[in-house]
């Protein structure tokens, strides 16, 4: 948000949301890379935390850019198969339910200030599955 309010990156940010979703089209899962483009580091699929930019990305030019035809482009193919994704990640209980508690997340808290200890990476991932759900929910009521 901060570089929509203080600097002109409408054309920067939508090049970005290409890349990822030139990306995602590759892995042919819906999931997307932690780095874009996808070259050496990273992997498939991203930590939720790092592949929330997806969303938040078509969110950010929404919001401050006006731009409801990337909106519904990208409601129509990349976010639904994203989110699809993530849902596939959601391991189970015992008993088949969802288990949140254990969401698969791989860097966590990469770098928490001392002397606070680094949380536990499924609580961290957990949070970015419930975030871009949220994000993409959102976007689901623009017209």
């Amino acid at each position: 948000n901060t570089m929509a309010i203080n600097f002109d990156v409408a054309s920067m940010f939508a090049n970005y949301v290409t890349l990822i979703r030139d990306e995602q089209v590759l892995g042919k899962d819906g999931s997307v890379t932690n780095v874009v483009p996808q070259y050496r580091y990273g992997g498939r699929p991203a930590d939720p935390n790092w592949g929330i930019a997806y969303p938040q990305l078509i969110s950010v030019l929404n919001m401050y850019y006006n731009m409801t035809s990337m909106v519904t482009e990208y409601m129509a193919a990349g976010l639904p198969e994203y989110i699809g994704n993530l849902e596939s990640l959601m391991p189970k209980d015992k008993n088949g339910k969802d288990n949140i508690a254990k969401y698969p997340g791989s860097f966590g808290d990469w770098c928490p200030p001392p002397p606070n200890p680094k949380i536990n990476n499924s609580f961290a991932g957990a949070f970015g599955y419930i975030q871009t759900v949220r994000i993409v929910a959102g976007l689901c009521n623009v017209t």
